[in-house]
């Protein structure tokens, strides 16, 4: 009768337990590019959600904010727009934990200021050739319910494929292969 395990019995159990946590890792690595995927389209369906809440606060007029924090450009920052309309902090939880996130900003955005995501409108009401840009381009985006509304263009929003999400002003999430960081 042979007494515990020879070497070789024991180095095929070891291979075979790399082997399994190699192919787990590469999975919950999948699985945690998804939850971050999906933790931004939450983000972006309550900034939708905020969104409306405000055009019909205001007499169905879009926010006349601008599309990125750092254009300076005198206008309302989007989350200073919908403030009141959107929670600022929603739990989430991280590394096992629950954290307190806003939903302006995508879980991949390390720089936690301002606002993660480009607000798409912003870029019609400032090159409109009209008097009252926000009235035309608000009229514009109530007929047009597959317009961009808010879009994830920037470089931590993308999956491995180049693509990020948007929302358009009908409420819904869709995935976009990316051309170029710029707001449409």
């Amino acid at each position: 009768m042979k007494k515990g395990f020879t070497l070789i019995e024991l180095l095929v159990c070891i291979a075979i337990i790399a082997i399994l946590i190699g192919l787990s890792a590469k999975s919950l690595k999948s699985a945690r590019e998804q939850a971050i995927i999906r933790k931004c389209g939450i983000n972006l369906k309550q900034i939708y959600n905020g969104t409306y809440l405000y055009v019909t606060s205001n007499k169905e007029l879009y926010p006349y904010a601008d599309s990125i924090a750092s254009l300076n450009t005198g206008y309302l920052e989007p989350y200073q727009a919908l403030k009141g309309y959107i929670s600022e902090n929603v739990p989430f939880i991280a590394n096992g934990e629950a954290v307190m996130m806003s939903p302006y900003h995508c879980p991949k955005d390390d720089t936690k200021s301002g606002f993660s995501y480009i607000y798409a409108p912003y870029e019609l009401m400032r090159n409109w050739p009209s008097v009252d840009p926000q009235y035309a381009v608000s009229k514009v985006l109530m007929n047009t319910p597959l317009e961009p509304l808010f879009l994830d263009a920037f470089p931590w929003h993308k999956n491995r494929k180049g693509e990020s999400l948007l929302i358009r002003c009908d409420g819904s999430i869709v995935i976009r292969e990316n051309k170029q960081n710029t707001a449409f």
